[in-house]
């Protein structure tokens, strides 16, 4: 991050260079902790939380964010600065990757990866990209059900039920997807990422499909 520098390490020479894995933390120059997004209370080993950093030397960190001050305070709150990343650390204590805290999915118990969800789908031969976003329902208990937003690469239509059982070829039970949406085009940042500000918005609109029976 531009904000705390590289405050993580990995040597070329060892199993640590792989997908998600960022390696040991640079204890020397800063403080690192996984943590309860809610309340900032550390987390156990292998338990998926928000990374928090501090580093232990002035000067080697972002001041603040110029001319925002509230969002200064926000980021910064009980002393340690919330990255938004939602990662978990393992026995090894290496830190992994797992998503945004925004874009995390939080069904039956289990974090689904939007981004990792995504790339499921985009390998699905007439999708040419998605975004994948937690909604909720009156029957979904206060957590998330998955909604996944279909920019299609043809004119063919997408067969249901083949589509569905190839997310549960792919995925994880918890993670296959309830609802699909076919759109035109998906927002994208300034850095060519997604935005999915508009359908967080509109969240379940009169044409989204269901994929799977309320249970």
């Amino acid at each position: 991050m531009t904000e705390s520098g590289m405050s993580f390490w990995a040597s070329l020479n060892e199993e640590t260079c792989v997908p998600g894995r960022a390696g040991y933390p640079v204890n020397e120059l800063y403080e690192v902790r996984i943590a309860n997004p809610e309340n900032d209370e550390a987390l156990p080993v292998n338990k998926v939380g928000e990374l928090l950093i501090r580093p232990k030397h002035p000067g080697i960190f972002s001041a603040g964010y110029y001319k925002m001050p509230e969002k200064t305070v926000e980021a910064w709150r009980n002393l340690w600065f919330h990255t938004g990343d939602a990662c978990h650390f393992d026995e090894k204590g290496r830190m992994h990757y797992f998503d945004r805290i925004k874009d995390c999915i939080r069904r039956r118990g289990e974090n689904i990866s939007a981004f990792e969800l995504e790339q499921v789908i985009n390998s699905y031969p007439q999708v040419d990209e998605s975004a994948a976003i937690g909604v909720k329902t009156e029957k979904s208990g206060g957590e998330d059900e998955v909604l996944v937003c279909i920019v299609k690469n043809k004119e063919d239509k997408i067969d249901n039920d083949k589509f569905l059982l190839f997310c549960q070829e792919k995925l994880p039970r918890f993670a296959v997807p309830k609802y699909i949406r076919f759109v035109d085009s998906i927002r994208k940042t300034g850095s060519g990422k997604l935005s999915k500000v508009d359908v967080r918005k509109e969240g379940l609109t009169d044409d989204v499909i269901m994929l799977t029976p309320d249970r």
